[in-house]
């Protein structure tokens, strides 16, 4: 299962980099489910759940936007739960700076 979500932020707001520092600082707090995976990229960046599996790419496109492609893992995985997730994640913290949040959905 493949979900894939195009963020747009209000104005020039560099939301993927308030998106890593936030993950960052709740995961030094030890709160947050979410963590990075791998080592760091430029514009890129990786994401586990740590209760639902599967992964999110995260990439910087054009204009600050972010393209974030959630692939569930395993058969008895429930992707919608890693859709849901991520997308409650990016509201809560970030609901003032966003314009919109599109998912496609793909297979």
């Amino acid at each position: 299962m493949k979900r894939t979500l195009r963020i747009v932020p209000v104005g020039d707001f560099h939301l993927f980099d308030a998106m890593q520092t936030e993950v960052a600082r709740l995961a030094a707090s030890g709160r947050g489910t979410f963590r990075r995976l791998g080592r760091k990229e430029k514009n890129r960046a990786r994401w586990r759940h740590l209760r639902y599996a599967g992964r999110i790419a995260l990439e910087r496109t054009r204009g600050q936007a972010i393209a974030a492609k959630v692939t569930a893992a395993g058969k008895a995985a429930n992707p919608w739960q890693l859709l849901h997730a991520f997308i409650g994640w990016t509201d809560r913290h970030f609901a003032a700076k966003l314009q919109s949040l599109t998912v496609q959905y793909l297979d």
